[in-house]
């Protein structure tokens, strides 16, 4: 058992014990060195009253808006490409020139919106494009099964 091994040094071969880990830059590990060490601890702990001084009042965050140059839009474009693994075409694309142009009329930054947001303004889209198509072909898919009996086999 070490414990008891640790109480046995103690007791008969402290002063060796004590020499030899000086001597090594040891930290003794008898019983009484790790109770000082311990009351040592506590006392350098108690003196610490609260976390008052340590604390600080954070202040709002302020969101930095860059100017705009052509430079940086080339560069972060160039970085969008490489990071999203996007064919180069896709800078000549019309949604792409309709997106930076609405963006461009933005006076304090823009909001980029999550995934969450973007998926359901995607299953919105598609619904108003079906509602759209359903309109303008003026028939609905159980009419067009009904009409052609074969269908169904």
């Amino acid at each position: 058992d070490l414990s008891t091994c640790r109480w046995h040094l103690q007791k008969d071969h402290e002063l060796a014990y004590n020499k030899w880990a000086q001597d090594n830059n040891f930290e003794s590990m008898l019983p009484k060195a790790i109770a000082k060490h311990c009351d040592t601890v506590l006392k350098a702990s108690a003196s610490q009253t609260g976390l008052d001084d340590h604390m600080h009042k954070r202040l709002p965050k302020v969101e930095h808006v860059l100017l705009y140059t052509d430079q940086l839009f080339c560069e972060a474009a160039t970085e969008w490409l490489i990071s999203t693994d996007q064919p180069i075409q896709v800078l000549e694309h019309p949604s792409f020139h309709l997106m930076i142009h609405v963006a461009s009329w933005a006076t304090n930054g823009i909001k980029i919106p999550d995934r969450k947001v973007t998926c359901a303004e995607i299953i919105e889209m598609f619904k108003k494009q079906m509602k759209y198509l359903q309109t303008w072909l003026n028939v609905s898919v159980f009419s067009c099964l009904n009409s052609n009996p074969t269908a169904h086999t």
